[in-house]
């Protein structure tokens, strides 16, 4: 049987006005899907705004809900209340309304049975805690929380089951597709022995599926998005189920961005999906083509697609992609390097790959869609697509010119002679029939042979000859790389030598020295200062010569440079140090003589200096410049 697909988001006590008229536009501007309950769920206090500003089928649900229809429970809300404003889904049984409010079982099941005597929907969860699950007790408390509801006896008709773990809530992990699907599983199986085989099957529970893709680069493990996008996950399954994808290959690579396949053609023009019918677009708020991996449907335009998808390679996102593509899935694990193996190879100015894979099977690992059924394939005829050209004209009255030559020839074998219509060419056969009557095959046989063995022996010593050739030319150009590198290396002479050694002791010398932000700076100047004193305190060349010097560090090798290079760089003007005892002392000059220049001598005597600007206006009109 066929279930209604069913898609919930529950915004918890998150959002204000203006992110919620966000959300409100966008659902607007989708016109919903068939067969698919789409459900949100906004805090309470804008729950008539909401149900007022949305336009589509999109329906709104409560949060919570209590089990009498009034009363002095402040806070509360009845499902009276909600069927007033025009609500039919409410949310019961959520993991933090058991955890954190400390709702038990026998209440939400109270709960639910009050909102379905109201005619409220409801979508009922179940989970387990992450203890829970560690000490192997999922299926008793799912089963526990389940029986609450059995015992009530309730109509199975109006409820959904959500089931989601309690440590998979608010904390960014997600439980497993395996994981999900056993749960699922064994919820079925209570139902069918506690309520009823129909309800079993009809009941909708909540989560996701699991495509193992077996291609020639290797497996590609896709965990679907069913949730989200229903239509495409139920279509690749259904496809996968069938043995659709069986031997087609991926016939457009557009490096860095996507790899795409799924046309039984090979062409990118085919393919079909099992509706009959294209069918149409789902995008969600969540989803994005933001990295590699990521699976799309392929489309030539909106709600048009078929059985061709891609996987996103590129590790930017893909924004071009959004909204225009349903994204539906995800490579999961280290099979996405399978996938981009086979974007390992050159592409076509048509972007189609050189090397061929190809998808040898599909394994379905968790179903979430129970009710699918292979079909039966029809082999049809194929017909071709002439109007996808932009001679379709012209290929058209091609095609029917050599469908009228296939009915008259299809007894003989054709050439172009019978089929083009041209007057050069002729349909006479150059040999008769009954000269081919007189032939003998043996005339010729040793003939052949020869000229085949002759043929191969030629094209065997070209080769040899080719690849000697090549070794050949190879080893002169190598040869005249190296002598090209090492002769292009000039000597260093004698002076750049004397340079860079002198460099190198300048180098060493200045690493020596302390920073003028180091302490220390102080303390050296300091050091070299009464050095200097020192040495002028000394009285004779004796106590000079024996004076103990400053401990500065000095290189030991800069002596061997000074030998080597014959320079002395601690040499000095003056010999000795004679000059330090000398005082310097004026001599006596007559006192009555004034050392004063007379202004009136200043044209007779040379000692003055020319002070006049020669710019001046004054000094141009006495040189008669002006």
């Amino acid at each position: 049987m066929t279930r209604k697909f069913f898609v919930g988001g529950n915004w918890k006590m998150n959002g204000d006005k203006a992110s919620i008229d966000g959300i409100v536009t966008f659902l607007n501007q989708s016109a919903g899907v068939d067969n698919v309950d789409i459900i949100v769920a906004p805090p309470s206090p804008y729950l008539a705004y909401v149900k007022d500003q949305l336009k589509s089928s999109v329906k709104v649900a409560a949060q919570n809900s209590y089990k009498v229809a009034k009363g002095a429970f402040t806070g509360e809300i009845s499902p009276a209340m909600l069927k007033d404003l025009g609500l039919e889904w409410v949310i019961l049984g959520h993991s933090e309304r058991r955890h954190v409010f400390g709702e038990q079982d026998e209440l939400v099941a109270e709960k639910t049975v009050h909102a379905l005597e109201n005619n409220v929907n409801v979508i009922f969860c179940i989970g387990e805690k992450l203890e829970e699950r560690e000490a192997g007790n999922t299926k008793e408390v799912n089963f526990r929380q389940l029986q609450s509801l059995v015992d009530k006896k309730v109509n199975w008709d109006h409820i959904v089951i959500a089931y989601e773990p309690v440590w998979a809530i608010g904390t960014g992990k997600t439980a497993s597709p395996a994981q999900a699907q056993e749960v699922h599983g064994w919820i079925r199986e209570f139902l069918k022995e506690k309520v009823s085989a129909d309800v079993a099957n009809k009941i909708r529970i909540i989560y996701g599926g699991v495509v193992n893709l077996h291609t020639t680069a290797g497996d590609i493990e896709i965990e679907l998005w069913s949730r989200e996008c229903p239509l495409a996950s139920r279509n690749f399954i259904q496809l996968c189920m069938e043995g659709y994808y069986n031997g087609t290959i991926f016939h457009r690579l557009v490096k860095g961005f996507i790899i795409q396949g799924g046309d039984p053609t090979g062409s990118g023009h085919g393919g079909e999906s099992i509706y009959g019918e294209p069918f149409k677009d789902e995008f969600h708020q969540r989803l994005r083509f933001n990295r590699r991996g990521l699976m799309g449907m392929a489309n030539a335009g909106r709600d048009d697609n078929n059985s061709q998808f891609f996987f996103t390679i590129g590790s930017e996102p893909a924004r071009d992609l959004d909204k225009k593509h349903t994204l539906f899935g995800k490579i999961v694990g280290n099979t996405v390097f399978n996938m981009l193996k086979m974007t390992e190879c050159d592409v076509d100015s048509n972007d189609r790959p050189r090397t061929i894979h190809k998808i040898i099977g599909a394994t379905i690992v968790k179903n979430p869609f129970d009710d699918i059924k292979p079909r039966k394939r029809e082999h049809k005829p194929v017909e071709k697509k002439l109007n996808l050209l932009s001679f379709g004209d012209e290929a058209e009255e091609d095609e029917l010119e050599l469908n009228h030559a296939n009915k008259v020839l299809h007894k003989k074998g054709k050439s172009a002679h019978d089929v083009l219509d041209d007057g050069k060419l002729s349909t006479q056969v150059a040999v008769t029939p009954d000269e081919l009557g007189d032939y003998e095959p043996g005339e010729d046989a040793e003939c052949t042979t020869s000229t085949v063995s002759s043929i191969r022996a030629k094209f065997a010593k070209r080769k040899k000859v080719d690849t000697r050739y090549c070794y050949a030319i190879i080893e002169i150009v190598v040869l005249d790389f190296i002598t090209y590198i090492y002769s292009t290396v000039e000597e260093e002479t004698e002076g750049m030598k004397m340079y860079s050694a002198l460099k190198m002791k300048f180098k060493s010398k200045s690493k020596m020295i302390v920073k003028m932000r180091d302490p220390k700076r102080e303390e050296q100047s300091a050091a070299i200062m009464e050095r200097f004193a020192k040495r002028l305190r000394c009285s004779d060349r004796s106590a000079i010569l024996f004076d103990k010097k400053i401990n500065i560090d000095e290189n030991k090798e800069d002596h061997e440079e000074e030998k080597k290079f014959g320079i002395d760089l601690d040499a000095e003007d003056l010999e000795g140090n004679d000059w330090m005892l000398n005082k310097f002392v004026a001599e006596d000059e007559d006192s009555t003589i004034s050392k004063a220049k007379d202004a009136n001598l200043r044209e007779e005597s040379e000692d003055w200096y020319d002070i006049n600007d020669p710019r001046n206006k004054m000094n141009k009109r006495r040189r008669g410049e002006e």
